[in-house]
């Protein structure tokens, strides 16, 4: 009667146990969905589009990733702002770089929305965007950098999240292989103090934990060496990468943002679809020891009665 009852409770305990690992890796994962919920409440994603001319081909596909970008997003309390920017509209020649950078009805920087816009309108605005003109080849991508520093108004809450879509290099006076002309910052002239620096400009958004991802379109032979120029120069620095708009869907973009912004892994919204599997293990280690158990019992009793 001693080892029967000794035999039950021992049942008794596995099974306790396979229901405390359970039990366990539920409260892990729902404790991760929260972390993750929690973070993404507390993330504004700054949207930034380049309208020069050459951006023409490949800006309704850029548009169409934010916006559904947006839609995955925005369930789970992610905020988020908009800004665009063509070129300075004027001719300059400094630091050996002579070129028209825009033309009249071009602009350097414009924020449409800060922080904590309503999804919809954010969207709204996205949809109605068109190209402008923008002259040469290089754009104003640190003016961008800069401005996601140092404009107030951008409203930055909780995680700064800045995603830009771009198709070509920055106007910088050290650009490898040569000068692409200075960015000459707000007052729009160069050599005066207020020019921007990329490199500089990359650092301070690392120094104001920014992280910057770069999206290129890459269709074009001119599209694939700007990318490999991005890819290169994001590979020095923490909190800045390079995408190709051909390789990452909208989902993956969500789960981009949303890994830079925790610091971790995207947690599905289906968090039971994700225990599954682990409920399966349990499951079965539970079964396959009692089973054991039962079966080593019997076998004592017919040793006993032999």
């Amino acid at each position: 009667m001693l080892k029967k009852e000794k035999g039950e409770n021992n049942v008794k305990k596995l099974t306790e146990l396979g229901s405390c690992l359970l039990l366990l890796l539920v409260f892990s994962v729902l404790l991760g969905s929260v972390r993750v919920s929690h973070a993404a409440g507390t993330t504004c994603v700054m949207w930034i589009f380049d309208l020069s001319g050459s951006m023409s081909n490949d800006l309704q596909q850029c548009k169409n990733t934010a916006k559904q970008t947006i839609d995955i997003l925005a369930p789970l309390g992610v905020k988020f702002g908009l800004i665009t920017h063509v070129d300075y509209p004027h001719y300059y020649d400094y630091c050996g770089y002579a070129n028209t950078y825009g033309t009249s009805g071009d602009y350097a920087y414009m924020l449409h929305h800060p922080c904590g816009t309503d999804p919809g309108v954010v969207k709204n605005t996205i949809d109605g965007l068109a190209t402008k003109s923008g002259a040469d080849r290089p754009e104003d991508y640190a003016r961008q950098m800069y401005e996601l520093v140092n404009d107030p108004n951008i409203n930055w809450v909780g995680a700064k999240e800045a995603v830009h879509f771009g198709d070509s290099e920055a106007h910088w006076c050290n650009m490898p292989g040569g000068s692409t002309g200075c960015d000459p910052g707000r007052n729009e002239a160069c050599g005066d103090g207020d020019d921007v620096d990329l490199l500089e400009a990359v650092i301070d958004m690392g120094l104001h934990v920014i992280d910057y991802t770069f999206i290129n379109p890459e269709k074009t032979s001119s599209d694939i060496e700007v990318h490999a120029f991005w890819k290169d120069f994001a590979a020095g620095h923490f909190r800045m990468c390079a995408l190709s708009l051909e390789e990452v869907t909208p989902g993956q973009l969500a789960q981009h943002i949303i890994r830079l912004a925790v610091g971790g892994l995207w947690v599905p919204i289906d968090k039971f679809g994700l225990l599954a599997p682990y409920i399966a293990l349990t499951s079965t280690i539970v079964v396959a020891t009692a089973a054991t158990a039962i079966y080593a019992r019997r076998v004592k009793r017919r040793r006993q009665k032999r």
